[in-house]
């Protein structure tokens, strides 16, 4: 028995199943219309004549006893998708799986600005929030090249230590160079690791500190002498110390200058000893101006190879 449409199984119905006032109708006659409606369900549901006049209200669920087997039920769709809430756009290819999606592929990459939390690679928007790097390095040359071969130790990056500090490493392989004149930087060596600026204040008979880096106090011990102790300790007392003098109580003009010798006999890793001389009488004074700048290695610092030593005289 073929399945039939919704218009076939009302006349078949309607001239089967007339009014019994005559007693035509007999259990056959039930019968096969109940097997005609049962055989057509799917074909009459399937018809597309519910769409408007009576569509479905509520989910419809294809379901198997279990989801994970091969004879689950599917809903297969052969003729695309319609989403009548969004301008009857139609869905026509099988939607791959959020792992298989192509990037490329998508529509309307290159309109507007939609990606906020990317840094645009031609700098058309700034950072607006802290730049977290972890423990990598930042360089021109990237992290891996072509034959797989990392480019660490180039550039900087930056070592966590605490909630307050953090440190800022400069690559063994990179070198800092300034523009403005092409001047180059290699370590930071060569950069001071203490200095000092005070002089004697005949008017309040005090020492006064102009100006000072890494320097925790300034004892006066004796006359002309003093105690400058650091603020961060060095490893050793294997550092450089250089001084400067005016040799004079006063220190207003150019012509304030005395000849004079400042030395730095005693040294710790905690502090120095200064002391300045007038050669005019060979005494300690308290000078108006007097200079100390300190070089040396500090603590994790490595020290140079130690120079070649040559005595050419016979």
């Amino acid at each position: 028995m073929p399945a039939r449409k919704l218009s076939d199984l009302t006349t078949r119905i309607d001239d089967d199943l007339a009014n019994n006032n005559a007693g035509l109708i007999s259990a056959e006659d039930v019968r096969e219309n109940i097997k005609d409606v049962a055989l057509s369900i799917t074909t009459v549901v399937g018809s597309g004549d519910f769409e408007t006049e009576t569509p479905f209200l509520k989910n419809v669920k294809i379901q198997a006893a279990n989801p994970q087997s091969t004879d689950s039920g599917s809903l297969i769709v052969e003729s695309g998708i319609s989403f009548p809430n969004n301008g009857n756009t139609f869905q026509y290819v099988a939607y791959p799986g959020a792992a298989n999606i192509s990037h490329n592929a998508l529509a309307d990459l290159d309109t507007g600005d939609e990606h906020t939390q990317y840094i645009p690679i031609n700098g058309s928007r700034h950072l607006t929030a802290n730049l977290a790097t972890d423990d990598n390095w930042i360089n021109a040359s990237g992290n891996v090249d072509s034959l797989g071969s990392t480019y660490n130790d180039r550039g900087f990056k930056f070592d966590y230590v605490d909630a307050s500090n953090e440190t800022i490493n400069v690559g063994s392989k990179s070198t800092v160079e300034f523009n403005a004149d092409s001047s180059k930087m290699a370590n930071a060596k060569g950069v001071a690791k203490a200095w000092i600026s005070f002089g004697w204040n005949n008017s309040s008979n005090v020492n006064e500190v102009n100006n000072s880096f890494n320097i925790a106090s300034l004892e006066r011990t004796h006359v002309g002498r003093y105690k400058v102790t650091f603020t961060e300790a060095f490893p050793d007392t294997l550092y450089i110390a250089i001084g400067t003098s005016n040799g004079r109580t006063a220190g207003a003009t150019a012509t304030n200058f005395e000849n004079n010798t400042v030395g730095i006999v005693e040294r710790t890793a905690t502090y120095m000893t200064v002391g300045i001389i007038a050669d005019d009488g060979n005494a300690y004074v308290d000078a108006a101006v007097v200079d100390i700048v300190v070089y040396g290695t500090v603590t994790g610092e490595t020290k140079e190879t130690t120079p070649t030593i040559t005595n050419s005289v016979v």
